[in-house]
């Protein structure tokens, strides 16, 4: 699923959108420092792509394990207070970080998907 993102299809995508001024965003998010595909390294992209929104993945929190919608709530502020402040960090890149972050997050998306056997594909 992150192949869309690691060969360009969604770059392709939100070039076409942001040449309309459409304001776009894209999915899904998991919460700063988890997922296969780190958050951070996304979030990046979600920047370098002029993204204005996004979406939390299931992952950025299991429903499973809580019943409480107090602590649901905190727990989901508590997750996007983090990405708030990554983003903050991702305000000082300069596109050859913003390029490095590109390359390091397609060479993981091609480490994923070595993984997984051909048969699954």
């Amino acid at each position: 699923m992150f192949e869309l993102l690691s060969g360009g299809i969604v770059e392709y995508i939100c070039n076409k959108i942001w040449a309309r001024g459409i304001e776009y965003g894209f999915g899904g998010i998991a919460k700063p420092g988890q997922g296969i595909l780190p958050a951070e390294k996304i979030l990046t992209e979600h920047y370098r792509l002029g993204s204005q929104m996004l979406i939390l993945s299931r992952s950025f929190i299991n429903l499973k394990e809580f019943n409480d919608p107090a602590e649901i709530q905190k727990i989901i502020n508590d997750g996007v207070s983090e990405i708030r402040d990554f983003e903050e960090k991702i305000l000082k890149y300069d596109n050859e970080k913003l390029e490095i972050n590109r390359q390091n997050l397609v060479n993981i998306v091609n480490n994923i998907c070595n993984k997984i056997p051909l048969k699954s594909r």
